[in-house]
């Protein structure tokens, strides 16, 4: 990439990390060498984020041990988002290195929106999608719903990452309804079969939260969901939609239009004392 798009890159990433920083009990912490989100009532890696990591290589050590002591004090763990532009370049193995476990890659993409496109894709021009049906998600049952399809679609079934995402997206709370996150509800025959969120993150739309259930797949519900997401980006003069795509997912971005620009891992802390 181009310096310009590179530096719009890691901002966004950085601000997709840190994305609930208005969340009460959620604190953003810009650094300089780093930015982190610190949710000590929240034990979850996805709102104890580190990202933006630019850190001279023979201090980088020392700093993450400091920044995870913090959480460790907490009780807190932690995930690290390592992208093509961290510094130093080896971080990704300096990490592993001091103890921290792989939690993933995922390609980065990013799509230029122009409404026509989106709107012919809407219009039916793109993936099959007869049947489908999508609404934002504007109740506590439709959260219920989008929970249910997000456990089925994931293949998990745990209540502490149920009820967080109640926390973080309650529409009957203040934080739940205040634009910069949107999520949407597929149902087909009146069955909720699909999700996706749309943030806000440094003047883009990054789309995320993506599944549909295992019986309703192969019937265009995920590329509704995301053509959905992509009209809400536009009607909210978002320049470019981005998001992290998983190996199975990429294919199916790069037909809806996204181009890939870099990688992004994710390393799940806390290190181990030393």
């Amino acid at each position: 990439m181009e310096p310009v798009a590179a530096r719009l890159a890691v901002a966004v990433l950085a601000h997709a990390a840190t994305a609930f920083g208005d969340v009460p009990g959620v604190e953003v912490v810009d650094a300089g060498d780093l930015v982190r989100s610190f949710a000590p009532a929240r034990p979850q890696p996805s709102v104890n984020g580190i990202a933006r990591l630019r850190v001279a290589g023979d201090a980088l050590e020392a700093r993450v041990r400091a920044v995870e002591h913090a959480y460790r004090a907490a009780g807190l763990p932690t995930s690290w988002w390592v992208d093509d532009w961290t510094d130093p370049p080896d971080a990704m193995e300096r990490l592993l290195g001091l103890g921290l476990r792989p939690g993933g890659a995922e390609a980065v993409m990013a799509l230029d929106l122009d409404p026509a496109p989106v709107a012919a894709l809407r219009a039916g021009d793109g993936p099959r999608s007869e049947g489908v049906e999508v609404r934002t998600v504007e109740t506590a049952t439709d959260l219920d719903d989008w929970i249910a399809v997000m456990g089925a679609s994931y293949g998990w079934s745990d209540p502490v990452r149920s009820a967080l995402m109640r926390d973080l997206y309650d529409p009957g709370t203040p934080h739940g309804r205040n634009g910069r996150r949107v999520h949407v509800l597929a149902r087909l025959g009146g069955v909720a079969v699909g999700a996706a969120s749309l943030f806000q993150a440094a003047g883009q739309g990054w789309v995320t939260n993506v599944g549909t259930i295992p019986d309703a797949r192969g019937r265009g519900v995920g590329a509704a969901v995301t053509v959905a997401i992509l009209a809400l980006a536009v009607e909210r003069g978002n320049p470019t939609a981005w998001l992290a795509a998983s190996d199975m997912g990429e294919p199916v971005y790069r037909r809806l239009g996204f181009r890939t620009v870099g990688r992004v891992a994710h390393l799940i802390g806390p290190a181990p004392r030393s």
